[in-house]
Parts: C-alpha cells; sequence; structure tokens
C-alpha cells in the first residue's frame, strides 16, 4: 500500500559514471537496487541525456536511496540556468514524479525538453447518448 509514482531521471551523459556511483553506493547500504527499478530509457540517439524510467515506486523524501538521488539531481541543476526550451548539451539533469491520482508532485530542472506530462480526465459512467 501508499502512494505510487512514476519517476523519470535524466542525466546528462557526462554525468553517467557519477550517477552509476551513486547506484553503487545506495545498493551498498542495503537499500533496493536502483538498476534493478530504474530502466534506461531508449529516445533520439542525438540527446546528451541517459533517460531513465521507475513505475510503481515509493518515492517518500526520508527514503535513504530517494534522498540519495534527489541530492545528485538537485547538484547537477543550475536553478538559475535560463530554460532554453529545446533540448541542449548544457543540460545537467532533471528529474520528474508523477503519483498514480495523475499528479505532479516532484521536479527538479527543465524536464518539459524530455518528457510531456498530460492530464486528462474521465467522467465515471457518462452518458453517451444526444
Amino acid at each position: 500500500m501508499g502512494y505510487r509514482s512514476v519517476v523519470i531521471l535524466g542525466v546528462n551523459k557526462k554525468h553517467q559514471k557519477n550517477l552509476e556511483k551513486v547506484m553503487e553506493d545506495i545498493k551498498s547500504l542495503g537499500q533496493q537496487n536502483p538498476f534493478d527499478i530504474f530502466e534506461e530509457v531508449e529516445h533520439t540517439p542525438f540527446s546528451p541525456m541517459k533517460i531513465y524510467r521507475g513505475e510503481y515506486l515509493k518515492w517518500y523524501d526520508e527514503f535513504a536511496e530517494v534522498k540519495a538521488i534527489n541530492g545528485f539531481i538537485e547538484d547537477l541543476v543550475d536553478q538559475d540556468k535560463e530554460p532554453i526550451h529545446f533540448q541542449d548539451d548544457d543540460d545537467d539533469g532533471f528529474m520528474v514524479c508523477i503519483g498514480e491520482d495523475g499528479a505532479l508532485h516532484g521536479e527538479i530542472g527543465n524536464y518539459y525538453d524530455y518528457v510531456g506530462v498530460y492530464t486528462t480526465y474521465e467522467i465515471f459512467n457518462e452518458s453517451k447518448t444526444k
């Protein structure tokens, strides 16, 4: 039970080794292996980013592995950098968290250049007769 999320991470390829070190450190603490919960997503080969997706995760700030990954991404991202609104080799990283209810509950960096998040609605048992 508990609130579940889809968590999408993007890390510039030049920081890939540092991310792998963070993931190994988490694994060595006896926490769930992050390599088991995040899968690399194939996307545009010329992009500066490697993108990872974890689904159905409990992404609570108090968890050690969440603190480590969030801290890593936060350290990468220059919050004062003006968004360019297209994929840029200077983008260092991002994270976006989408809850099971569709709510966007966490974001770091300029994810919107790489990930589209859409909200839809459904009226249950709506009568379609007109």
